[in-house]
């Protein structure tokens, strides 16, 4: 697995790309389901931090 970060002075991004050489190949039947349960993990990570952001800027 190669990851590549690029920084952009003009609008301040930061693009992160990963490329995977042979993820869905002979050798790896299941990657499908790592990346599913991956994305997933990201997924409820981000709506676990808006909801205590949600609390936070209530107690406000």
């Amino acid at each position: 697995m190669t990851a590549s970060l690029t920084f952009s002075d003009r609008d301040f991004l930061l693009t992160i790309s990963l490329a995977q050489s042979g993820a869905r190949g002979a050798g790896h039947p299941r990657s499908n389901v790592m990346t599913f349960a991956g994305r997933l993990s990201v997924v409820t990570a981000y709506l676990a931090m808006a909801f205590v952001g949600a609390i936070v800027l209530g107690m406000v």
